[in-house]
């Protein structure tokens, strides 16, 4: 999931790309086993989303608890072996998650969510996309969730199981997680109304040696220790308002840089 601030944008931008693989922060070479996206086609720029849950081959666990308005609240856990083996017996990859399709549609209704869960043992690796999957919420007419759709695609128990063990991960002694690197979105927003907001003078900006373009859309990589001062600078920001940047108006969103997010990225880019 990505967290975007004050600017709703009803055109598409460019999909976010992941972050260049030097910033993935994983210098213990571990590699991520388990890990689930809820996808949120209503982003200001699609395809930013965060993993909801990411396991990692060393016991690292990072999960998602709460949000803060906007702002993610990530918590993270080292388990020990007898508590990796626990989670390992819901949370792994099996031969009937391997046999799965690597794409299901349950609805023919357009920009809803989905939920996207890529699984590792080492050797084998599988990437699952289902769309039209999202938890029940009061806020969702009952038309729109999956068992009153009539779409051909039926939703694999297999994935359900992985799906509801991952949904329902979480330990009272975990800590919060900050990213080593937090990826800062900005794209142009020239005739905004409102006076922009200055941007700080140190931070990342389009010049910036670390700084990806993706057509009109920038990423900026800033240390994840200063996630607080970001939240600040977003809490001030109002709805219709820019940043300065460069003496240009831009729009601004963030989300956080995971450890190997390169590797489940492109495993759903793959051709079904």
């Amino acid at each position: 999931m990505s967290f975007c601030l004050s600017v709703f944008i009803f055109f598409s931008l460019p999909l976010s790309l992941p972050a260049e693989e030097g910033l993935e922060n994983n210098p213990a070479g571990s590699r991520p086993s388990a890990v689930m996206i809820e996808r949120n086609p209503w982003l200001n720029v699609p395809g930013s989303d965060t993993p909801r849950v990411a396991l990692y081959d060393d016991g690292t666990l990072v999960y998602l608890k709460k949000y803060d308005k906007e702002h993610p609240f990530y918590m993270v856990k080292a388990l020990d072996r007898e508590s990796l083996k626990k989670l390992r017996k819901s949370v792994c990859l099996t031969d009937n998650f391997m046999k799965l399709d690597r794409y299901y549609r349950l609805t023919d209704i357009t920009d809803i969510t989905g939920v996207d869960i890529y699984m590792s043992d080492g050797k084998r690796s599988k990437a699952v996309s289902v769309y039209g999957l999202r938890q029940k919420t009061p806020e969702l007419p009952a038309a729109w969730l999956p068992y009153e759709m009539q779409y051909p695609d039926k939703l694999p128990d297999e994935f359900l199981k992985v799906y509801n063990a991952m949904t329902d991960i979480g330990y009272q002694d975990a800590g919060v997680w900050i990213p080593a690197y937090i990826e800062i979105l900005i794209w142009p927003y020239e005739h905004s109304p409102a006076k922009p907001l200055p941007w700080p003078e140190k931070w990342p900006s389009p010049k910036d040696p670390l700084t990806r373009k993706h057509g009109n859309l920038y990423s900026l990589y800033m240390d994840g220790m200063k996630l607080g001062d970001l939240k600040i600078l977003f809490s001030k920001l109002k709805q219709n308002q820019t940043v300065l940047i460069d003496d240009r108006r831009w729009s601004v969103s963030y989300r956080f840089v995971f450890p190997c997010e390169s590797v489940w990225n492109n495993a759903f880019r793959k051709k079904k």
